[in-house]
């Protein structure tokens, strides 16, 4: 590969996964990543791993692998004010994190996204934890005018492609809205990098099986948010 490609890039497998299963002719790059064939064209898509830390990793990884053209950036997120419903895909017109504002996304990609019927603009909050009690998203949410969704990974990504030189935007789809919460405290669940262990939800589902349900409540909207992406990166790159 010589010339640069667009590339896909979320934190979760689930999160690409819908556009992944449209393409073709895949060809690992490196871990996570693959060259595919989506409509004769050539693109880029993987993930790096959630939290901070993968998401800088596996986004320098794949750029040092392969040349990237746009750079579009997805997942799921946490709603932070009333009026993201779950599915609502937002796009980050501005994104931030606890040490202050992020490099803003490319100007002429955000367009892009925004002309797309059912996407609205907003602010992208990368927290350093899983804000999942209804309580913390409202008193997170009382920070921002406008549209707000929490998330891992955004702000670091965009400071990693914005040093890369990478035009990138970003785009989540909300899984859990303003007013619920998660049916876990994931946090207790992650490693020293912030990594979900799955294996060990999995575990304490088995032994509270009254959240089950909920779990895989929270894994369809995953899934189909994540089909809601796949959808808008289709329009974008036709």
């Amino acid at each position: 590969m010589s010339a640069p490609l667009p590339a896909l890039v979320g934190a979760l497998r689930a999160e690409v996964a819908p556009f992944l299963a449209r393409c073709d002719s895949r060809r690992r790059v490196l871990p996570g990543f693959v060259a595919a064939r989506w409509r004769e064209r050539e693109v880029l898509v993987g993930w790096t791993g959630d939290g901070a830390w993968s998401a800088e990793r596996g986004l320098r990884a794949l750029a040092a692998a392969a040349p990237i053209g746009e750079l579009v950036l997805v997942g799921v997120a946490g709603g932070l004010t009333p009026e993201l419903a779950v599915g609502q895909r937002l796009a980050g017109r501005r994104v931030s994190d606890p040490t202050g504002p992020a490099p803003d996304p490319d100007a002429g990609l955000l367009e892009r996204l925004l002309a797309i019927p059912g996407i609205a603009a907003g602010t992208l909050y990368s927290a350093p934890h899983i804000v999942g009690d209804r309580n913390d998203k409202a008193a997170l949410g009382a920070r921002f005018e406008g549209p707000a969704a929490v998330d891992l990974e955004t702000a670091t990504w965009a400071r990693t492609a914005h040093a890369l030189g990478l035009r990138w935007a970003a785009l989540r789809t909300i899984s859990d809205p303003a007013g619920e919460s998660l049916p876990v405290d994931f946090n207790r669940f992650r490693d020293e990098h912030g990594r979900l262990r799955t294996r060990q939800v999995l575990g304490y589902a088995v032994r509270h099986p009254t959240v089950v349900g909920a779990l895989r409540e929270l894994e369809r909207r995953v899934r189909h948010g994540a089909e809601g992406l796949a959808d808008a990166v289709e329009i974008l790159w036709s």
